[in-house]
This record gives structure tokens, sequence and C-alpha cells, in this order.
């Protein structure tokens, strides 16, 4: 069986991440997509809501040869939670990647502000402003310090500003559309960004039950990049 394969990357970064793995997924025969959500040009950060990011990943699953699957990390989470709301029919899994997962009516910074305080975002561009709320030294020692050296100039090199309010809009999810959807979590337990603890509260707060472990910091697709397709390709067994 053959799918159509869905790459959403986390904040500051872009489509780009996913180049070391997607490879691996095309060989099979899967359609293969790793787009850049919206704000990676830099402008109208302030313009961007999680409605656009979701607008923008449906149509790309409205237009897909195969069955869906969604493979969402970091803050892509809810970008795949609301996603799974809007189109749940034509979605056969979403396998979140060290990901939010906010319940419904609550956002990313809800979640965010009840483990590690307030989030800090530039307030005219509304956006996390890299250089200035966030290095790109930090980012790299938070989320990529067990990457190897050519992941890590990747980031380094593509890093971008991140829209702030796709963070703070709210989660729309219901047990008829959202509930239904097969979901997995991949859980790293060495995540400094979004730490074991606070995975197991999401993980067990949408009752997920297919949970995979992984010895990494918060990018597995860099750090054991064979381990990372391999329990992908092992979660989309299960469909």
């Amino acid at each position: 069986m053959t799918y159509t394969i869905i790459f959403l990357h986390g904040a500051l970064l872009g489509g780009w991440i996913w180049q070391g793995v997607i490879e691996d997924f095309k060989k099979g025969g899967h359609e293969v997509i790793a787009p850049n959500l919206a704000g990676r040009d830099g402008k109208d950060l302030d313009r961007i809501t999680l409605h656009t990011h979701v607008s923008l990943i449906q149509d790309l699953v409205e237009h897909a040869k195969n069955p869906v699957v969604v493979v969402a990390h970091s803050m892509s989470g809810v970008v795949a939670a609301q996603l799974s709301e809007e189109i749940s029919s034509k979605i056969k899994k979403v396998i979140y990647v060290s990901a939010y997962l906010p319940q419904n009516g609550q956002s990313l910074e809800d979640v965010y502000e009840k483990y590690f305080g307030s989030l800090t975002y530039d307030t005219q561009s509304m956006s996390i402003k890299l250089g200035k709320q966030l290095s790109v030294d930090d980012l790299i020692a938070a989320s990529f310090d067990d990457c190897f050296p050519q992941d890590q100039s990747l980031v380094r090199n593509n890093a971008v500003s991140e829209p702030i309010k796709p963070s703070l809009d709210k989660l729309k999810l219901s047990k008829e559309k959202f509930g239904t959807v097969k979901k997995a979590y991949i859980r790293p337990g060495k995540d400094k960004v979004i730490p074991p603890e606070l995975q197991d509260q999401m993980i067990g707060s949408h009752g997920i039950e297919e949970v995979h472990e992984i010895n990494t910091g918060h990018a597995p697709f860099c750090a054991k990049k064979d381990e990372f397709v391999r329990l992908i390709k092992k979660s989309m067994e299960n469909l």
C-alpha cells in the first residue's frame, strides 16, 4: 500500500528540515510532501493564524494521490490536530513527533505556560524573532544538540522568525471528528524542548495508545535517521 505522507515542520524551521529522511519513503513508492508553513518568507507574520496553516495543508490533502498520513513535529502538532478536525475522513493517521497536542479549547501557549511560563515574542511583528527572542545558537542547543554537524549547519543557515498567532489560537476539537483519526506518538526520551513528562501528559490526555520511544533529543529525524524512518514505517503498517 502506498500513501501520501505530509511532513510538517516545527517552529522557526521549514520543509527543508525533512530532507534527510524523505528519500527513504519515496523509494517505497510513497508520495512525499514536505511543505513550508506560512511565514517562511518573513512577510506579514502578524496576519498568519492557525487557520492559515490548516488551510494550506488541507489543500495538499485534497489534491493527494493516495490515502494521507501526516507526520507532525513540535509546533505543527496543533496544525495536524486542527486539520484532523476539519477533514477527519481524509486523513488515515497522524504521527506526532515530540509535538504539542493541546486539548479542545486550549492553545499551544496554554500548554507551554503551564510548564514553562509565558511565551516570549515580539508584539509588533507578532512573531518569535530569530536573533531577538531566540538566537540560532540557542535553537540548535535546545533542539539539535545531538544531531550531525551538517544538520546543525542546515538549521543555522535556514532558520527563520516564527509567526506567533498559530500558537495563541485555541483548538476546536471533537470526539466525532478529531477523535476518529488514528494517532501515534514518537516520544524522544532526551527531549529538552518538550520534556518526556510533558509529552506523557499530552499522550495521556488524548488516550494515545501507540507510542514509540526513541532515545534522542527534540529532532529524532536528524539524530537517529534510520531508527526514525523505521518507526514511521512501523506505524504506517498499523493502518
